[in-house]
């Protein structure tokens, strides 16, 4: 947007997740189940339409549960040529597959690649654990991103992963 002098600005020449520096809000609103499958699917709310040639960064949230057999996993996807990195926060994954309590001080730190798939313990089906992914990316073509998920690992004991309405997405395009 260029501003002559003695120009107006409107608010229309502000779109949140499109302007650049304007941050843009998505909310899960109903919980979501995966039972009994490892592979990973998109997340029905936790997505937005990147602009060719621009850079975002991403702050995704969640409130997710799962069976310590079942565990839970999540990455992002997005347009073929997308670019960028990733921290993860949230229960650390063990070879035990469990934690002993929902407290319990071993978490996962990391920077990762944005397709890696970032393995959790979870704790409780009944309780919910805080996951938290944030970093940047960008594409040439655009495209959608999406925060993908699943169990970590499949039961034959019809067990399920639960994403929380409580988890939501925040998005800001910096160039």
């Amino acid at each position: 947007m260029t501003l002559a002098a003695g120009g107006k600005v409107d608010a229309g020449d502000f779109v949140p997740g499109v302007s650049i520096g304007i941050p843009a809000y998505v909310f899960k609103g109903a919980a979501e189940t995966v039972t009994d499958s490892a592979t990973i699917q998109n997340d029905d709310a936790l997505f937005f339409t990147m602009v060719p040639g621009a850079r975002y960064v991403v702050d995704v949230i969640v409130a997710a549960k799962a069976t310590a057999t079942a565990d839970f996993k999540s990455d992002w996807d997005g347009p073929v040529d997308m670019t960028g990195g990733k921290w993860a926060l949230g229960p650390a994954a063990t070879t035990s597959g469990g934690v002993v309590a929902r407290d319990d001080a071993n978490g996962r730190f990391g920077f990762h690649g944005t397709a890696t798939d970032i393995d959790y313990t979870m704790a409780s089906a009944s309780s919910d654990s805080m996951i938290r992914e944030w970093g940047w990316v960008e594409s040439a073509t655009g495209g959608t991103f999406r925060w993908r998920w699943a169990q970590n690992t499949e039961t034959a004991a019809a067990e399920s992963a639960i994403v929380n309405s409580a988890s939501y997405m925040v998005y800001t395009r910096v160039s």
